[in-house]
Parts: C-alpha cells; sequence; structure tokens
C-alpha cells in the first residue's frame, strides 16, 4: 500500500483545509515527516490510520477527540486518503463523531461518525465497521500489524524487534500469508498424535492380555512372570518365548489331566447304576406307605357318614315342625305386610316432611345472602374506574420519575464536566504562565548574547589578522565579553523550553477548550430537561431534584397499595357478576323442587290416611 493523496479539514491541529500529494514527492522509495515538536507530524500518522482503521495511531487518543479546536463551528472534520494498492487506486472518506451547529434553528447537534471505501471498479462500501474490515482484508494487516510493519512512527519499529516470538510469527505470518503451511503443520501433529494414541492402545491391550495370564505352571516361571514380564523387563519376543514354554507345560498337565478324567468317568458310570436301583427300590417303600395311609383314612370316612345321617334325621324332624308354623303365618301374611307399607309410608312422610322444612330453610338463607351479594356488587360497580385512573396515575409518575432521575444525572454529569474544565483552565493558565516565562528568558538571553556579540568576535581576534567588523590589523582596544555572558548553548536549550512550554500551552488551551463546550453542552441539555419538568415545581439543583425523585417513589408506593386492593375489590366484583346469576337460577330451581316435594307430600299424605282406615275397619271385623 502506498499513500496517493492525504485531505484533512478541522483535523487535530489544522483548522482549515490541508492536502498532501505524496505523488509530488516521488513514486519510489521512503517518505520522512519530519519537523520541530508540535509541527503537527502525529497528526499525519493519525489521518492515515484514521481513515484505514477508524482509530488514531496513538492508543491514548480518543478518535472522538479528533476534531480541531481551533476550527470554525460550521467548517466540516472529515479525512480522505487516496492509496494505491496492485496498481489500483482506492479512495477513502472518514469522519469522526463531533459537535456541529444545527441546520434548523440554534444550538449544536451530533454529527454522527461515518466511512465509506470507493472501489477502482466504482463500488462502494459505507459503514465505519465495514469499511475497516474491507481494508484489513485488502491490506491482509490489522491496525496493530499495520502500525508495527507499514508505519513507522516514534520507535515503534523497536516494538516489532523487540517483540515476542508468538507476536511477531503473526505479524510475519499475516503479511507473508503462511497459514495454509500452518494448517498442514497442524494436521501433521493431529496424525501423529492419533498415531501415538493408536500404538498407547495397543500396548495397553497387550499389557492387559498378559496381566490376565496365569503363569502358575510351575514355581520358576511364576518368579519370572511377575518379577519381570509384569513390570515390563521383558520383551515381546521374550514374552512369547515364555509363552510357548507355559503352553508346551499346559499340554503335558492336560494330558494328565484327561487321563485322570477317563478314570473318574468310569467310576461315576459304576455309582450312576448302583444310585438307579436304591431309587427304584425306594419308590416301591413309598407305594406301600401311601396304601396303608389310604385304608386309615377310608376308616375314619366311614364314621363321619354315620353321624350326618344322624343329623339329617334330627333336621328333617324339625323342617315338619316348621313347616306347620309357617302355615299359620302365611294365613296372616297379608295384614302383615299392609301394616309394613303404612308404617313404610309414615315413616317416609316425616322424612320428606323434615326435608321441606330444611330446603325452606336453606331457600331462605340462600335469597337473604344473594340480596347481601347484589348490595355489595352496586358498591364495586365504580371499581373499574377507579382502577384505571390510579394505574395512569401510576404510569405518569414513573414516567416523571424516570425524567427526573434521567435530569439528576445530567446535574451530576455536568458538575463532574465542570470539575474537568476547571481543572483543564487551571492547567491552561499554568501552563500558559510557564510559556510566557520561558519567553521572557529566551528574549533575554538572546538579547544578551547579541549584546556580547563584540566580546564574543574580540576572542577570536589575532595581531595582524584583519578583524572581521572593522578591517584592522591593529586592535589597541578590544572588548571584553561580561562574566554572565550566555553561551549559544544556552540560547538554544532556552529556544528549544520555550517551544515545549509553548506546545504545552497550546494543548493545554486546546484540552480547556473541549471541556468548555462539553460543559456548555451539558448546560443546555439540563436546562431544556428541567424545562420540560419544572411546571410549578422548583428543579433547579441536584438536591431539588433528589427530593421530587423521593416524593414519586412515596406515591408510587402508595399508589401500588390501592391498586392492589382495587384489584382485588375488582376480581370481587367480576366473581359476583358470574355468580349472582347462577344463584338466582339456583333459587328459581329450588323453588320448583319445593313445590314438587309439596305435591308428593299431600299425595302421600293422603294415601297413609286411606291405609289407616283399611287397617282399622279390618281390625273391626276380625273382633268376637
Amino acid at each position: 500500500m502506498r499513500p496517493v493523496k492525504l485531505v484533512m479539514s478541522a483535523f487535530g491541529p489544522y483548522a482549515g483545509l490541508e492536502a498532501i500529494d505524496f505523488d509530488a514527492l516521488g513514486r519510489e522509495g521512503l517518505y520522512l515527516i519530519t519537523g520541530d515538536t508540535g509541527s503537527g507530524k502525529t497528526t499525519i500518522f493519525d489521518a492515515v490510520v484514521f481513515a484505514l482503521y477508524g482509530e488514531a495511531s496513538d492508543q491514548n487518543r480518543d478518535r472522538n477527540m479528533l476534531r480541531s479546536a481551533y476550527a470554525e463551528a460550521g467548517t466540516d472534520t472529515y479525512v480522505e486518503l487516496t492509496f494505491r494498492c496492485r496498481n489500483q487506486d482506492y479512495r477513502i472518506r472518514r469522519n469522526p463523531q463531533y459537535e456541529r451547529p444545527m441546520k434548523r434553528g440554534n444550538g449544536f447537534t451530533k454529527q454522527s461518525s461515518g466511512a465509506e471505501i470507493v472501489f477502482p471498479d466504482g463500488r462502494m462500501v459505507s459503514g465505519d465497521k465495514d469499511v475497516t474490515a474491507e481494508v484489513t482484508q485488502l491490506l491482509g494487516i490489522d491496525k496493530d500489524q499495520f502500525m508495527q510493519i507499514a508505519m513507522i512512527a516514534q520507535g515503534d519499529f523497536l516494538k516489532l524487534l523487540l517483540a515476542d516470538t508468538p507476536a511477531r510469527k503473526k505479524i510475519l505470518s499475516s503479511i507473508f500469508r503462511t497459514q495454509n503451511y500452518d494448517l498442514l503443520e497442524q494436521e501433521l501433529k493431529n496424525e501423529a498424535r492419533e498415531a501415538w494414541k493408536l500404538y498407547d492402545d495397543y500396548q495397553k491391550s497387550i499389557l492387559k492380555y498378559v496381566e490376565d495370564v496365569d503363569p502358575s505352571v510351575d514355581e520358576e516361571t511364576a518368579a519370572i512372570w511377575e518379577s519381570e514380564v509384569l513390570p515390563g523387563g521383558k520383551t515381546t519376543e521374550e514374552i512369547l518365548a515364555l509363552l510357548g514354554k507355559m503352553l508346551e507345560a499346559d499340554s503335558c498337565e492336560l494330558e494328565k489331566k484327561e487321563a485322570e478324567s477317563c478314570s473318574l468317568k468310569a467310576e461315576a458310570a459304576r455309582l450312576n447304576s448302583q444310585i438307579t436301583t436304591a431309587q427304584a427300590t425306594q419308590k416301591k417303600r413309598e407305594a406301600l406307605e401311601a396304601d396303608e395311609k389310604r385304608r386309615v383314612l377310608l376308616a375314619g370316612e366311614k364314621l363321619e357318614l354315620e353321624k350326618q345321617k344322624k343329623t339329617v334325621d334330627r333336621a328333617e324332624t324339625r323342617i315338619s315342625e316348621l313347616d306347620g308354623r309357617a302355615a299359620v303365618l302365611e294365613q296372616q301374611l297379608p295384614e302383615y305386610e299392609r301394616l309394613e307399607k303404612a308404617l313404610a309410608l309414615q315413616e317416609s312422610l316425616k322424612k320428606e316432611l323434615e326435608n321441606r322444612r330444611n330446603s325452606q330453610a336453606s331457600l331462605q338463607s340462600f335469597r337473604e345472602e344473594t340480596e347481601c351479594e347484589k348490595a355489595e356488587l352496586t358498591g364495586l360497580r365504580e371499581i373499574p374506574a377507579l382502577l384505571e385512573k390510579q394505574k395512569n396515575e401510576q404510569k405518569e409518575t414513573k414516567l416523571r420519575r424516570d425524567s427526573l432521575a434521567e435530569l439528576g444525572d445530567a446535574y451530576a454529569h455536568l458538575e463532574a464536566l465542570a470539575a474537568d474544565r476547571n481543572a483543564a483552565a487551571a492547567s491552561a493558565q499554568r501552563a500558559q504562565r510557564e510559556s510566557e516565562a520561558a519567553s521572557e528568558r529566551f528574549h533575554d538571553l538572546n538579547r544578551r548574547f547579541f549584546g556580547e556579540q563584540a566580546g564574543i568576535l574580540a576572542e577570536q581576534l589575532e595581531e595582524g589578522c584583519a578583524c572581521p567588523v572593522c578591517g584592522s590589523t591593529i586592535h589597541p582596544n578590544p572588548a571584553h565579553t561580561s562574566a554572565d555572558a550566555p553561551t549559544q548553548a544556552d540560547v538554544d536549550a532556552a529556544q528549544k523550553a520555550l517551544t515545549e512550554a509553548s506546545r504545552l500551552a497550546s494543548e493545554a488551551s486546546s484540552a480547556y477548550a473541549g471541556c468548555k463546550a462539553k460543559v456548555d453542552g451539558a448546560q443546555e441539555n439540563v436546562e431544556a430537561k428541567r424545562k420540560s419538568l419544572s411546571g410549578n415545581q422548583d428543579l433547579s439543583g441536584a438536591e431539588l431534584v433528589a427530593q421530587a425523585i423521593a416524593a414519586c417513589e412515596d406515591r408510587l408506593a402508595s399508589l401500588q397499595l390501592e391498586i392492589q386492593r382495587k384489584q382485588q375489590l375488582n376480581e370481587r366484583r367480576i366473581t359476583l357478576e358470574k355468580e349472582i346469576p347462577e344463584r338466582e337460577k339456583k333459587q328459581e330451581n329450588a323453588a320448583r323442587e319445593l313445590q314438587e316435594k309439596e305435591k308428593t307430600i299431600v299425595g302421600e299424605k293422603a294415601a297413609l290416611e286411606s291405609a289407616w282406615k283399611a287397617l282399622e275397619a279390618e281390625a273391626g271385623e276380625d273382633e268376637p
């Protein structure tokens, strides 16, 4: 990347429009930016870096403080950079956030930060982040890397030389685009890691099989296995040889065991034959014992049958007696049935009468409760309107409280800015006094230095040599320098001190101007908020605002309690509006059921009277 043209407007110490044509300086080699301290060298760096990445070159300078303190209010602040990359020209224009006069009306407003880049094909991208992303992709480096390798400013090249290996690796990798090699290296490391992991898995599997081996073939082999194989003191070939030896020993032992097994199988066959004969004998013995038990059981059952026969005979005699008694009762059965029906009807009538009295009492109580609820509902009709009114008041009070809190924050911000402004004013005054003192010292030393020039020249005169002033070769009465005559070094040091003091005074003045502008803007903001909120209330101070906020909080707490009580009453109103029609319907149903019960009672009463008359008539006929 090579800069072609840089335009700065109201940027840093430049109050107006400044343009630098780099092509006029040539298209080859390096650009050296030099000058006295405070002459604006760093501002050129700031402008280039701000155009590319939206930030100043120095981390201690905020991008929103780049507007010139000396610029007129109507002058726009921006940086426009044209640069060449891969033989194609790109143009970037950026502006920081700053305050400017309003286009309509009086006062100031904030000009938002903006950026746009125009590509060689005419395509344009806008927006701070998008433009920065395009520049980073185009150049292949970010802002920090650009500061380290592309624009060497005030010892930053030393930072690259002294940076640690990871930082240099990251920068150089981005420059020479070695990311593919990094990816290949990482893939190879991953494959090696997987190979070692597979090797470890095989080793663990072998170790598991070795641990599962039973080495108890003989004492010598077991000792070798425990002391050398398990701790890992044997190679795989040695372990395999030892396993072969153990397999041979196991084969011999297996042949012995198989011979013993054949002998044991023959003995087992003989014993199984004897067991079969003994089991047959045992079955015959058990059959004989079972026959004896059945014989005893049959004898007992015979005695039980004889007892049951005697019981049956007695039962038949009792049944004959009961049959005679049943015949007598059967003749009296109709009268008993009519009597039972009459008694049951009488009992039913008593219950119906009792239920009727209870129903009448319940219906009356139900009606009285319904009337009370109707009266309560009438008193609750106005609750929704009152609730809505209190909610609106709560909402307005919250809005006022929040607005008052913003005003309180604005007062606190104004106070902090005023303190910064006063400190900046004191610093500016102190820097101005130091600058004036340095100026007086420099002019005094410079005047005295020129006053001593005759003596200084006289010290260099030689007899026979012409005087550089009058040309005479005779010097009868040469001038002498004073004992406290200043030297050229003293004058140069005083001039350097004056330059530094002037720079500090200028910076302090700019800082004070910036703080003052902030205070003025904050004061306007406070006044606007106070006027919109004050009304008949005095809000001319942070303490009064705090009191107003406290009053709002108290009112909100009171409103919250009232709203909760109103909400409970409103819920009661909704419940009553729903329940009263249901209760009235239930009253109608209960009254209807009561009428039906009365009709039933009248019918049952008539039937009871008829039944009693019939019983009395039958009783009269039976009397002799």
